[in-house]
């Protein structure tokens, strides 16, 4: 098996040409649950106007929201990194209904949505994968086969077909890419359970800054492609993620599962909060 990629927590997703399935987890009385794909909100945030001294009350009634490009991110050398894509293609979603934090998964009921769907971790707004009715009220795990991309939505950019991974952003100047061609299963599970009810949106979430923050990037003096077949050695480049690791490309997917989440978005404002339960 592949090692687990993990791609979860920005603001967003696309989704094209998917269709829902479900194995099991029909029994009258389970919840009903969508499932969305996003990054964190510390690489893109979103603004409040603020009440001013002629119209403070219809400001704070309406409180109109407008998204800001990301703001300035920094990997661990204190290096100014810019990102301007970051897209996934998802195979399947899958997730385990019967998990006990002591015995990990058990077989019995799955359900799952069936993609592929090509999702950009930089979209304005992330759509639903949809809705299925999930065997258990409460959620510990979520498996994702991600898939390489052999059609893709109008708006993604062409560099992603045949991939399942495809980052691109700069770093000191420096334009880098880092992609995949492998299929990859990511698990997202963690100790806490996520109680479920009916409509119940569950949100999986990439912290992309702090992905980022733990890599050394300053290396990169020159355009580079990172990939399965060019990796990028060097020493040192992520000791808090993995202190083994020799490349960038080892340090970016498991900086990834580390920095994903999985949760119950209780206020709908896609993004895992303190208010908000989640695995981790």
């Amino acid at each position: 098996m592949k090692k687990i990629f993990c791609f979860i927590s920005i603001v967003s997703l696309l989704i094209s040409g998917c269709q829902q399935s479900s194995n099991g987890g029909t029994t009258t009385g389970n919840p009903l649950i969508s499932f969305k794909m996003t990054g964190s909100s510390s690489p893109a945030t979103v603004a409040f106007f603020r009440p001013s001294l002629l119209s403070p009350w219809l400001l704070e009634l309406f409180k109109p929201a407008m998204a800001l490009p990301p703001p300035s991110l920094q990997d661990s050398s204190g290096a100014t990194v810019t990102l301007n894509e970051a897209w996934i293609v998802v195979k399947e979603v899958e997730f385990k209904a019967s998990e006990t934090v002591e015995s990990g998964e058990v077989d019995g009921d799955s359900v799952s949505f069936q993609g592929p769907y090509v999702v950009d971790l930089l979209a304005a707004n992330p759509d639903s994968f949809g809705q299925v009715r999930i065997g258990s009220a409460v959620l510990r795990r979520v498996k994702m086969k991600l898939h390489n991309a052999d059609s893709l939505p109008t708006t993604a950019p062409t560099e992603v077909l045949g991939k399942s991974v495809y980052w691109k952003g700069a770093v000191n100047g420096h334009t880098f890419t880092i992609s995949s061609r492998e299929g990859y299963e990511y698990e997202l599970a963690g100790p806490n359970g996520i109680a479920l009810s009916d409509n119940s949106n569950v949100l999986a979430s990439i912290h992309i800054a702090n992905v980022f923050k733990k890599m050394n990037l300053s290396g990169i003096s020159t355009t580079t492609d990172i990939d399965e077949s060019n990796r990028f050695a060097g020493s040192n480049l992520c000791p808090t993620i993995d202190a083994s690791a020799s490349d960038l490309y080892t340090c970016f997917t498991k900086g990834l599962k580390n920095e994903a989440n999985l949760g119950r978005d209780n206020d709908g404002d896609d993004e895992l909060g303190g208010g908000d339960d989640s695995v981790k």
